[in-house]
């Protein structure tokens, strides 16, 4: 999928936001115009993660899946009420921390629909050391966050008008 080109001064990640949150929320307003309806599940790694939570937020946003993240304790997680977190961090990490993700896990935990720190066991930061754990972790949570989304889509409208589906 393409998107129309952005104007220069809009790529210079000069504002109130971090750089890459302005360019995070222009693509989901972009998936969201063009697939309304749609659950999106955000999925990152690293600085991405932390892009992720901070635009968590998003109506179309139904969680994240977070790899290796770089969380700090100011990031927010009211962006994430609501919403699904799964976070999989490896103990030989020495690039971002486990010990943080778990911390802000259990605080997302809080106002999150879902929140979910995974022991990826001695994985460190990159994502090149045994990628199968990486790609079956980041595909089988992805999936269960839209599956998730898709069962509450699914059974709105019976909720709404007193019926149950089975």
């Amino acid at each position: 999928h393409s998107f129309p080109p952005r104007r220069s001064s809009d790529l210079l990640g000069v504002g109130p936001e971090p750089s890459p949150v302005p360019d995070a929320r222009w693509a989901l307003d972009q998936a969201a115009t063009d697939h309304p309806g749609a659950p999106v599940v955000l999925l990152g790694h690293s600085m991405g993660a932390r892009t992720a939570v901070h635009v968590a937020d998003h109506p179309a946003v139904a969680g994240v899946v977070a790899l290796a993240p770089w969380f700090e304790p100011s990031d927010p997680v009211d962006t994430l009420a609501g919403k699904h977190l799964i976070a999989g961090h490896g103990s030989r990490d020495r690039i971002t921390s486990a010990r943080m993700t778990r911390k802000y896990v259990e605080k997302a935990g809080r106002v999150a629909a879902s929140a979910r720190f995974v022991d990826l066991g001695r994985l460190g930061h990159y994502m090149l050391y045994k990628p199968r754990t990486w790609n079956r972790f980041a595909l089988e949570s992805t999936l269960e966050i839209a599956g998730t989304a898709r069962l509450a889509t699914d059974q709105a409208p019976h909720r709404a008008s007193g019926q149950h589906q089975d």
